[in-house]
């Protein structure tokens, strides 16, 4: 009878603790629906960047082009993370690097679905938050996770600018680690002067 109580009581103590956890669980994803990124900076506040100085890249094959600063940061000979064949990619001298790339959309997958799949294995899809945006009249998707104030060892602003056009998409993406928003402000304003020519 005795073993018959303990028996009881670990099933009515493990149900408990089921549903606490359940509670818990429930009530994060809640929370991470309604986070509010700007209230925590982690949207980072913007600095004033001349571009008066900056020289033109174009890419005939692609059809597109973009201002860039060569004082303050190189096309690297090689292809950085997020880059492709045939897209430059660049370092900036003060800290981060950032990269083109094209990919083919074949399967006519939003911007957000295409990006959802490339961290699907990584994260089971992007782990930040989506921005609608505007750059020349052109709607972009903006992709952004910020872990420079949440306690990440790598501390780590990612940002993904996400265009489509015709079965393609464009993306400029940077990563900008232990630096400060300078280096991400001179990222922003390249993004901003992208445009198509064809």
């Amino acid at each position: 009878m005795k073993k018959h109580i303990n028996i009881i009581v670990l099933i009515i103590v493990g149900l408990a603790a089921i549903a606490v956890l359940g509670y818990c669980f429930w009530q994060l994803q809640i929370e991470q629906k309604t986070f509010n990124w700007q209230k925590f900076g982690f949207i980072h506040k913007s600095t004033t960047v001349d571009t008066s100085d900056w020289l033109t890249y174009r890419n005939e094959e692609y059809g597109y082009e973009f201002k860039y600063n060569n004082k303050e940061m190189i096309i690297s000979k090689e292809i950085l993370e997020r880059g492709t064949i045939g897209n430059p990619s660049f370092k900036i001298n003060k800290g981060g690097h950032f990269a083109f790339g094209v990919y083919e959309n074949d399967n006519n997958l939003t911007s957000r679905q295409w990006l959802d799949k490339q961290y699907e294995t990584y994260s089971g899809g992007w782990y930040g938050k989506y921005v609608n945006a505007n750059i020349n009249g052109q709607k972009i998707i903006k992709a952004i996770s910020d872990s420079r104030v949440a306690g990440d060892p790598y501390q780590c602003y990612i940002e993904w600018n996400i265009f489509s056009k015709d079965k393609l998409i464009f993306t400029i993406a940077g990563e900008f680690c232990h630096t400060d928003n300078y280096s991400i402000d001179l990222f922003e304003k390249v993004v901003s002067t992208f445009k198509f020519i064809k």
